[in-house]
């Protein structure tokens, strides 16, 4: 792994064997603990080659995270496509099996995501990550308009259930790692997916209710 990466091809594998390595560590070590001189070491890199391919931790985790929501979209559309909306009973099914299926398969892209902007996109300049969020946030778009297509909400409805459910989940997250910080004993993640998914569900029936009027009109 020491050896220099001179052709693209080896330096994109070095990256992504780093960002690998970030990521088994985040899934063990909380990441006020992890060290980039740690994260070199391990992977047998001097500290300067690391940062020759990312210039911060904060970086490094970001582009963790972009990976991360890459990965998600993946899923989301195809799963959009598989279950096209004809009812508000079909986006309800899809926003919570969406949100389950993230909490349980995806525990680092939450904890990265709650820290993204307090954390690590305030220690760099926005120049550094606004294409990359730029480019993600217009495939989000486009999967928001599939969805929309359907005609059962418009795309800003869409957005706004879609926002509410990322404020839910980040908020109940960070509640409990408050509560660990604080000393107290955090909820467990069962207890904590449940209260995500009850919240949700409550959210989405007062959304319903609200639509009946308009539906009358």
């Amino acid at each position: 792994m020491g050896k220099r990466a001179r052709t693209e091809q080896a330096k994109q594998a070095r990256a992504q064997a780093i960002l690998e390595k970030a990521k088994e560590m985040l899934l063990t070590t909380s990441y006020e603990q992890i060290k980039m001189a740690d994260l070199a070491k391990s992977l047998g890199l001097s500290n300067g080659t690391l940062y020759v391919y990312f210039p911060s931790k904060e970086a490094l985790f970001l582009q963790l995270l972009w990976q991360e929501f890459e990965d998600r979209m993946k899923c989301l559309e195809r799963q959009a496509s598989l279950c096209p909306l004809r009812s508000f009973a079909d986006l309800q099914d899809l926003i919570l099996r969406a949100l389950d299926r993230l909490m349980q398969d995806r525990p680092l892209f939450i904890y990265l995501e709650t820290m993204r902007i307090m954390v690590l996109e305030s220690s760099l300049r926005c120049d550094a990550f606004r294409p990359e969020r730029e480019r993600l946030k217009m495939r989000l778009d486009g999967w928001v308009d599939q969805l929309a297509a359907g005609g059962v909400l418009s795309r800003a409805q869409l957005q706004e259930i879609f926002s509410t459910a990322v404020a839910l989940l980040a908020g109940f997250y960070l509640r409990g790692r408050v509560w660990r910080l604080a000393g107290g004993a955090a909820p467990s993640p069962e207890a904590m997916r449940n209260d995500v998914l009850t919240g949700m569900r409550c959210y989405l029936e007062g959304y319903a209710l609200h639509l009946q009027p308009q539906a009358g009109n």
